[in-house]
């Protein structure tokens, strides 16, 4: 709804910072790309069984660059998360001769 108003009344509702903290809370919960797939389709058909056709249109093109912005976002979160837990290995580890 958010990404409607946005884009058809011009108003920022910094819905990228938004899909960015969420991408971080599913990372922490350990979800996949699958579950935000899922995630997204379920709304998607809950959003769209009332509405109007070209509701329901707008729906699936704002939809489509949301679940990507997402899984962007939640991507990043396991890189950063990889990343760290290789540093901690690497700070952690002794070589000895």
């Amino acid at each position: 709804e958010l990404s409607l108003e946005q884009r058809i009344y011009k108003v920022d509702h910094n819905i990228s910072e938004q899909l960015r903290s969420l991408g971080d809370k599913m990372g922490f919960l350990k979800a996949s790309p699958r579950d935000t797939i899922e995630i997204h389709t379920k709304v998607l058909k809950e959003k769209s069984k009332d509405a109007s056709v070209a509701k329901a249109q707008a729906y699936v093109v704002e939809g489509r660059l949301m679940i990507l912005e997402l899984m962007g976002y939640l991507a990043s979160f396991y890189r950063k998360y990889y990343i760290g837990l290789s540093n901690i290995n690497l700070s952690s580890r002794k070589d000895y001769p």
